[in-house]
C-alpha cells in the first residue's frame, strides 16, 4: 500500500484478516513519510476479504500470494459482481498461487517480469489482469 501511494490513486485500502497485521499496517501508514508520495488517503481495514465490498470506482486490486483458493474464488466473485452492478475499469495485479481462479474471470492478462529484489523465487508469475466495461 505504501509503494502504491507513489501513484495518483484517489484512495488506497488494504484488508487485513489478522488483528496484529492490521495494527502493524496502521502504524506503518501513520509513520510513512516519502517525498514521492502522491496519494495520502491510505487505510487498512480489519476484516474478512470475502465480506469486503470493492470500492465503486476504478480500482487496482493487488494480491501478493494472499489466500487459499476457496477464499480467492469468493473474492473474485465479489469483484465480478461489483463490476456487473456498476461497470467500470478494474485491474488486478497478482503474484502467487491459484492464478487459475483469476483466469476464470476471463479478463485479458499480461505477464510481467518481477525484479530479483522483489523477493521473487521464480516459483510464481506476476500477472496483470485488466477489465474494461463493454461499450
Amino acid at each position: 500500500m505504501l509503494v502504491a501511494s507513489e501513484f495518483p490513486f484517489d484512495v488506497i485500502c488494504g484488508v487485513e484478516f489478522s488483528q496484529d497485521l492490521h495494527a502493524i499496517a496502521q502504524e506503518n501508514i501513520r509513520r510513512y513519510r516519502n517525498p514521492k508520495q502522491v496519494c495520502r488517503d491510505i487505510k487498512s481495514v480489519y476484516g474478512d476479504a470475502i465480506e469486503f465490498a470493492p470500492a465503486e470506482l476504478s480500482t487496482l486490486h493487488i494480491f501478493y500470494s494472499p489466500f487459499r483458493q476457496n477464499v480467492m474464488q469468493s473474492v473474485c466473485k465479489n469483484i465480478a459482481s461489483s463490476l456487473s452492478h456498476l461497470p467500470r475499469e478494474s485491474m488486478i495485479l497478482f503474484y502467487g498461487l491459484h492464478v487459475e481462479t483469476i483466469d476464470a474471470l476471463g479478463w485479458p492478462r499480461y505477464e510481467i517480469q518481477v525484479p530479483r529484489d522483489f523477493g521473487a523465487s521464480g516459483k510464481y508469475k506476476a500477472i496483470v489482469y485488466k477489465h474494461s466495461p463493454k461499450s
